[in-house]
């Protein structure tokens, strides 16, 4: 019994040079057009939130059980509400329109350029007041939601949210970045130099 081998011949594709880069810079520029879609829906969706949800759903934002919502929340309270929700929506909007500055470079194709790092700083700076935003609004809201209550039933809640504590870990991973970037743009520099 003789066996035969067939050798496989093994078609390698190869990608042209730039093609990467191309996809890259297009996914950059669809990126920055999103993100300016990001910086409308944000306020718009923080305001509404707090003035067309159930008293269940800003009780629960405010870190509060329902039963905490003793007096059926009032129109005023739900615009101030909105109002203080602001504030870490400012943030966040602040910190998609660093991010929508850095695609906007890398769809031009400046991938490390200095003005890359001091966007990726500001971004996660703005992280950063997010979180912290985060934090004192969920109290504020508390004292807000329960200002109606009778005497003896106000409540100051103060509550870590799992989405502050994930843009604090975000906005150290961006930072951390922008120093790589930042030591690896040096280095680049300092080797022209030697050429």
């Amino acid at each position: 019994m003789s066996q035969s081998v067939i050798p496989l011949k093994r078609e390698i594709s190869r990608k042209p040079p730039g093609s990467t880069e191309k996809k890259t810079r297009r996914l950059c520029a669809f990126l920055s057009v999103a993100c300016v879609w990001l910086m409308i829906g944000i306020p718009i969706g923080t305001v509404m939130i707090p003035l067309f949800a159930e008293d269940a759903t800003l009780a629960q934002r405010a870190h509060l059980r329902t039963i905490d919502i003793i007096v059926p929340i009032a129109l005023w309270q739900r615009c101030l509400a909105a109002a203080v929700s602001l504030l870490p929506a400012f943030a966040a909007v602040l910190a998609v329109e660093n991010a929508r500055r850095c695609f906007r470079l890398c769809a031009k194709g400046r991938f490390f350029d200095g003005e890359i790092v001091s966007r990726l700083r500001s971004l996660a700076g703005w992280g950063c007041a997010f979180a912290a935003a985060s934090f004192c609004t969920s109290a504020l809201l508390s004292v807000l939601l329960s200002l109606q209550n009778p005497a003896g039933k106000h409540f100051i809640s103060i509550g870590i949210d799992p989405d502050g504590v994930t843009a604090l870990f975000f906005a150290g991973l961006v930072w951390v970045i922008a120093a790589v970037i930042a030591r690896a743009k040096r280095a680049v520099d300092e080797n022209s130099q030697f050429v």
